[in-house]
């Protein structure tokens, strides 16, 4: 007890961030109530010393069911189990984001869509719950084009809220990585990434095809190597200043808000597309 009141989140930087992604999903689709995956994480956890890796993004360690309200989040985790893993990974110097699917999120908050005043008001309070009482240091949002979508699935260019979670108090030193599944459901098609007044990081979707693109295009001449260039150098194109428009979307960020991978979240490996 008296280390976990000295336990905290550990804040590393962004820039020096290296995020290694973990599915824990079982076939039969269970994700709550067995205490194996905790001890999968930590055991993963003890292998990556000296590999460079400084977080862990894990999915299936919580069900996206437990998150309807606060009580139901507090009865679902096993919080026990829970913070002994945080305290775990934390004293091995690993930040520990949880992966959640806005889709299902939408599907158990049985809303017509997540920009919806009671999704919200859920939504932040079980984020909040999840931050103060498990030390969190990041959320991945999956399917994140869903956090932008309002009334008969009119794209929202603010959608409220993405503004409110980087606006709360309690989720101010909170990562929270978008991880859109089609950029072009964002706003403006998502010339200008996912809408982030500064905040948000998101997953770098450009990086993800241009090296591909790279990698596996069997026909080296039709590869544009000035887009591989591009996502080489920090993807200016994605988070340089624009000059005209609206803050959220406008705002300059450092190409450390963008992950870059060679292959997509919730996709095959790389090494199993090649």
């Amino acid at each position: 007890e008296e280390e976990w009141e000295e336990d905290g989140p550990l804040h590393h930087t962004l820039s020096k961030t290296v995020v290694l992604e973990m599915d824990l999903r079982r076939e039969d689709g269970d994700q709550d109530g067995d205490g194996g995956v905790f001890e999968a994480v930590e055991t993963a956890a003890v292998g990556l010393e000296d590999s460079g890796v400084t977080a862990l993004a894990v999915r299936g360690l919580l069900s996206e069911e437990t998150l309807t309200s606060v009580t139901s989040v507090a009865n679902g985790l096993g919080s026990s189990a829970m913070k002994r893993l945080v305290a775990s990974l934390h004293r091995m110097d690993l930040e520990l984001f949880v992966q959640l699917d806005c889709l299902k999120l939408q599907s158990v908050a049985k809303a017509p869509h997540l920009n919806e005043g009671k999704a919200i008001q859920s939504l932040k309070e079980s984020l909040r719950f999840l931050v103060t009482e498990y030390h969190l240091d990041g959320i991945f949002f999956l399917h994140a084009e869903k956090l932008t979508h309002g009334d008969s699935g009119v794209v929202l260019d603010r959608p409220p809220i993405v503004e409110d979670l980087c606006n709360d108090p309690v989720l101010q030193s909170t990562k929270m990585v978008a991880v859109p599944f089609g950029s072009h459901l964002l706003p403006r098609e998502g010339v200008r990434g996912f809408p982030h007044w500064g905040r948000w990081a998101e997953m770098n979707s450009r990086f993800v095809t241009d090296m591909q693109d790279l990698f596996l295009q069997d026909d080296r001449s039709k590869v544009d190597l000035t887009k591989v260039s591009m996502r080489l150098t920090g993807s200016a194109d994605l988070f340089q200043r624009w000059e005209n428009g609206s803050y959220h979307l406008f705002a300059e960020r450092p190409p450390c808000y963008g992950l870059n991978s060679v292959s997509s979240m919730d996709g095959l490996p790389f090494s199993q597309q090649v």
